[in-house]
């Protein structure tokens, strides 16, 4: 029978994110792509969200879809580049394993949100081409309530579960993660 908490092994609480080992020397100026990155991430999704909220016209529910888009597109590179930002200006390059399994969590969660509102969105441009005359009775607000409720309740349920398994795992082996984030 296996021992569920060997005494023999030991898991690491912290790791140390390596990032670009190659460039260590360039660290600093590789941040200004990132930076520029980020920055023109922000810029661009939020001009899209400002445009969609003002202009009436734009708030049917394809519209809508590419807003929620646009928002879970800026908290994903915020979730990723501030942490990456400062490993490589302040050499912060340590991380705890609560703080990498929240990270991981977001990470994966917000990409998986992002993929199922490209999966509402196709299916929102299927009933509009496949039902033009019946579109507004299938796609109205409760439906796009529904939609987005689906989003985040598979995205979180799945994200929790491989979190959740991989936060009861072992961490014996080295304690350098070769990413930077």
């Amino acid at each position: 029978m296996l021992n569920s908490s060997p005494s023999w092994n030991i898991s690491h609480n912290t790791f140390v994110l390596q990032g670009f080992p190659e460039l260590q020397r360039q660290r600093r100026l590789l941040a200004l792509p990132f930076l520029a990155l980020y920055v023109s991430v922000l810029l661009g999704n939020s001009v899209l969200v400002h445009v969609i909220r003002r202009v009436e016209s734009l708030h049917s529910p394809m519209y809508l879809l590419i807003c929620t888009l646009c928002l879970v597109d800026i908290l994903v590179v915020t979730a990723i580049v501030p942490n990456t930002l400062l490993s490589l200006l302040f050499d912060w390059n340590h991380i705890s394993l609560a703080g990498c399994l929240t990270q991981m969590f977001f990470t994966h969660f917000l990409s998986s949100v992002e993929s199922t509102l490209l999966l509402a969105m196709a299916l929102d441009r299927y009933v509009a081409i496949c039902q033009p005359l019946r579109y507004a009775d299938i796609i109205d607000s409760s439906m796009f309530v529904r939609l987005l409720l689906f989003t985040l309740l598979r995205s979180g349920s799945i994200m929790a579960a491989l979190v959740g398994l991989a936060g009861s795992l072992w961490f014996c082996d080295s304690n350098v993660i070769r990413h930077c984030y």
